[in-house]
């Protein structure tokens, strides 16, 4: 190997070192670029789902869009075959059918490929930020509200540890703050599916990831950087 590789393999190390991200991992991740992610999930209506190019840009470029054009709220799809215990959920969405309210997007620890057992997290404008049991297909509201949903591109970050879950949900483009908008203890689900739920409107979803409790193997806000310093070192 010559020298300089080694120091550039050495130089991205002490990077993502000073990070602390070696030991995080990734479970499932998606930007929806490509038609083939479709392929890793379960739809319960396929034709309510579709890829399109984000507008603006940036927060994407390709988006996931998937609306509730009906009333048996089957807008609804799973990750397959993957089941989370412990972990955390992150994704960058948009209630895009303002001033028709979006109820949702997501969706945990789901017995089956269904919406009737399991957790539900949802960012609306009528009852905000909060988080339900679904039992044999009954809402109960376990922490919330929180804040209200609007027309922007927010992250929401859902973190499971054992019988504990925190979320949080800020502006794409802003830091990420320090504190969790809700933090509430239940065990009625240990484990299960993840995906999204859509009804009563249109959500567009640009960013899916599921990582373990020490976060993701590379955040998304250094992914520019990081890409900025290997061309450095290439010409290095």
């Amino acid at each position: 190997m010559r020298a300089k590789d080694s120091l550039g393999i050495l130089l991205v190390v002490l990077l993502l070192s000073s990070f602390g991200l070696l030991w995080a991992k990734t479970l499932v991740e998606f930007d929806f670029e490509r038609k083939d992610e479709l392929n890793k999930w379960e739809f319960l209506e396929p034709d309510r789902v579709e890829l399109k190019k984000s507008d603006p840009p940036e927060y994407g470029p390709g988006v996931l869009v998937i609306k509730d054009t009906a009333t048996d709220n089957r807008s609804v799809g799973f990750v397959k075959d993957f089941k989370l215990k412990d972990g955390i959920i992150e994704v960058l969405w948009k209630d895009a059918a303002l001033p028709e309210d979006t109820d949702g997007p997501l969706l945990a620890k789901c017995v089956e490929y269904s919406f009737n057992n399991g957790y539900l997290l949802e960012l609306d404008t009528d009852t905000g930020l909060h988080l339900s049991t679904i039992t044999a297909g009954n809402e109960s509201q376990i922490a919330g509200p929180g804040q209200m949903s609007d027309d922007k591109w927010k992250w929401i970050k859902w973190r499971f540890e054992g019988k504990n879950m925190k979320v949080k949900a800020w502006p794409a483009g802003e830091k990420e703050p320090d504190e969790w908008e809700l933090d509430v203890d239940d065990d009625t689900y240990e484990e299960g599916y993840v995906g999204f739920r859509v009804w009563s409107g249109t959500a567009e979803i640009a960013f899916y990831r599921v990582t373990d409790l020490e976060g993701p193997s590379l955040a998304v806000e250094l992914r520019e950087k990081l890409a900025t310093a290997w061309g450095k070192i290439k010409s290095f």
